[in-house]
């Protein structure tokens, strides 16, 4: 995932971290906003029904 965040400048190592000490699942979608899911609605539905299977 570290190349992940290198990529995504606003990506905070710290908030990253922590997530993934306590085991948290997340994904980090380029090109988002707070509005994620009228911007990228295709994306977002996808990750639920794959998150949901």
């Amino acid at each position: 995932m570290q190349k992940v965040i290198e990529k995504i400048k606003w990506a905070n190592p710290k908030s990253i971290k922590r997530l993934e000490d306590n085991n948290i699942m997340y994904k980090i979608i380029e090109d988002a906003g707070h509005a994620i899911n009228h911007e990228q609605a295709d994306v977002i539905n996808k990750e639920i029904i794959e998150f949901l299977k």
